[in-house]
């Protein structure tokens, strides 16, 4: 049984069945589960690496692509055939081996892509903007790629949402093995090849974002080179406290002559004198002062202050401080039918007619005048 590496190399075996077994193996290599940094897959990925790179190597030996021509100008089979950088570049961004080149490559593998279906007019308006916006074509930041504004930025990705979720629905019938594409007609399966260009551009970019990314945060783990020099390093450092080690040992007679238990007569009761001398040490003893008790209420407390009054006793109080004022009492309504009523108000208006009589109007308000 020949290997599928013989099979790419083979001349009498069609490009498009290459193609299609080569996808096959891919898609096998996405679902095993073993540990990445393991040999077994380390294997697997040099040989799906070679496979593609070979199959890379015969498209372009066949001269299938220009950038003077249309989408329509190439055949149906022949349009799948763009999306060859786009699995190398997916490959190359599973390996965790040589994390920083390997991410480059795939950086540069995914931009290729973007470059080609670019050619033919697949990018949408949004993707275009960012790539001619790149100040190097193979080099972008992330400025470049992440929109500044908020809601742009959320706009965005709400669309490339609602997009990945249309493809995946037209692109499900790739997948499935009951269903055989050459039943369908040219222009369907034409349809299918380039909406699987248009969603693979959508997951490119988001790739080359969090490659960045990543790219960002490796640049600031020490390098193998650095790691070397820290381990000389700590290695000077043993040989220094040995070093000093020693010297204590010769040096423990000297200690002990120069040693004393009596207590420095220092003034201890004078809370003006400096804690901690000039150098460094300590004149006077002090106590460390803990409020753990206090921050241990606050955490183990409620989250806000709770009321100490309700609102009866608050509105009480505001009306005995003059903080508030009580609202004027509606004039009683004289019950003309109740003749005790009736009475006090006439008496009432007896008592005022009088006192108007005796008191002249201003006569109270003096303004000690006289």
């Amino acid at each position: 049984m020949t290997s599928l590496q013989e099979e790419i190399d083979s001349p009498s075996i069609p490009l498009s069945v290459k193609f299609r077994k080569a996808i096959k193996k891919y898609n096998e290599f996405e679902s095993i589960s073993i540990r990445k940094d393991s040999d077994k897959y380390q294997l697997e990925i040099k040989s799906i690496i070679l496979i593609f790179e070979n199959l890379k190597k015969i498209i372009q030996s066949n001269n299938l692509f220009s950038i003077n021509e249309d989408i329509e100008e190439l055949q149906t089979n022949q349009i799948r055939y763009l999306s060859i950088d786009y699995y190398l570049a997916k490959i190359f961004e599973n390996n965790v081996k040589d994390r920083i080149k390997n991410l480059k490559i795939s950086k540069n593998l995914y931009l290729q892509f973007l470059y080609s279906i670019m050619n033919y007019n697949l990018l949408n308006k949004n993707q275009l903007e960012k790539i001619n916006n790149f100040k190097s074509n193979y080099d972008p930041n992330l400025n470049e790629l992440i929109l500044n504004d908020p809601y742009k930025k959320r706009e965005e990705k709400i669309n490339n949402f609602k997009l990945e979720k249309n493809f995946k629905e037209k692109l499900s019938i790739l997948n499935d093995s009951k269903i055989d594409l050459n039943n369908f007609d040219d222009e369907i399966i034409r349809k299918i090849y380039i909406d699987e260009l248009k969603f693979f551009s959508i997951k490119s970019f988001q790739s080359i974002e969090s490659i960045l990314i990543e790219l960002e945060l490796l640049s600031n783990f020490p390098q193998d080179d650095k790691i070397i020099e820290l381990n000389e390093s700590t290695k000077n450092l043993e040989l220094n406290d040995k070093r000093s080690e020693f010297n204590s040992k010769i040096s423990k007679k000297e200690f002990a002559d120069s040693f004393t238990d009596k207590i420095e007569n220092l003034n201890f009761n004078s809370l003006t004198s400096p804690l901690i001398s000039k150098e460094g040490k300590v004149l006077r003893p002090f106590t460390l002062v803990s409020n753990r008790l206090e921050l241990n209420k606050k955490v183990q407390g409620y989250g806000q202050k709770l009321p100490t009054m309700s609102i009866d006793e608050y509105i009480d109080n505001e009306l005995a401080n003059g903080g508030m004022v009580k609202p004027e009492e509606p004039e009683k309504e004289i019950d003309e039918d109740n003749y005790n009523d009736a009475d006090a108000e006439t008496y009432k208006k007896r008592d005022w007619d009088d006192f108007t009589d005796t008191h002249q109007k201003g006569s109270g308000n003096t303004m000690n005048i006289g």
